[in-house]
């Protein structure tokens, strides 16, 4: 999903560059809240996805594997979206551009979830608990 919420919101900034026609006489600018709205949708949409994975697992007497390796991906993924993200957004409050905000904005909420991530994984790693059995 975040993939695909990436391409519409770049897809609309493509749009939203169009000029004016004689059906859109005021241009593609509306394109970006319709992205901005979707991408909403789709983030609320995986949200959802992971919070029912995770109560599936929960029941799932599985150990982890390379722990480690799952710590520094994550925490290194988290910095770039929220470098990313931050760039994103100067640069749509600079160009008054919805969708780059909203992507910006994606990108840095995913930033915050990948600490708390980090902080479970990190916690997994050293106490080697691996959950409750359901």
């Amino acid at each position: 999903m975040n993939v695909v919420s990436g391409f519409v919101g770049l897809y609309s900034l493509y749009l939203s560059t169009l000029p004016k026609v004689h059906n859109h006489p005021y241009g593609h600018g509306k394109v970006e809240f319709i992205s901005a709205s979707l991408e909403g949708a789709l983030f609320s949409i995986a949200g959802a996805l992971i919070i029912y994975e995770a109560i599936a697992n929960l029941r799932l007497s599985e150990t982890s594997t390379q722990i480690d390796y799952g710590i520094y991906l994550v925490s290194i993924t988290a910095i770039i979206n929220y470098i990313v993200g931050f760039f994103a957004i100067k640069k749509g409050r600079k160009t008054h551009s919805v969708a780059l905000i909203a992507s910006g904005k994606h990108l840095q909420s995913g930033h915050l979830f990948n600490h708390r991530f980090v902080v479970g994984l990190i916690v997994l790693y050293f106490t080697g608990f691996h959950g409750w059995i359901v």
